[in-house]
């Protein structure tokens, strides 16, 4: 009888950058004991996913164009609380720096070095 393999799935349906860190704790911790991890992105969550930094009013048709700029990737997600303008993200990622604590930018590599899954 074999048993059955440690499995994973993570819905990543929020671009919220804490929210992102967290998802990808839990992913690239998960997968470094070599669980089987899949995060499925939905919704906001494909923010985190996309490939063009910035924002930019890209798509077809004008409510395509508005989502296109609303969401600027990885590097422009908002804190889901007290974001202040967009600073709040920027500091969590100093102090995570300065504490040796892996940021959101390393976690999103680690879990694509351990070949987590990911699903959009």
């Amino acid at each position: 009888m074999t048993t059955p393999a440690n499995k994973l799935s993570i819905v990543c349906f929020s671009g919220d950058f804490d929210k992102a860190v967290a998802a990808f704790t839990m992913a690239s911790g998960a997968a470094a004991v070599n669980w089987e991890v899949d995060i499925f992105f939905t919704f906001w969550g494909l923010n985190i996913l996309k490939k063009k930094q910035g924002r930019s009013p890209v798509g077809k048709g004008l409510l395509a164009r508005i989502f296109g700029f609303l969401m600027g990737g990885p590097k422009n997600l908002p804190l889901s609380r007290l974001n202040f303008g967009g600073i709040s993200p920027k500091l969590m990622t100093g102090m995570m720096k300065s504490r040796n604590v892996a940021t959101l930018e390393e976690l999103i590599e680690a879990s694509k070095a351990l070949k987590v899954n990911f699903i959009a």
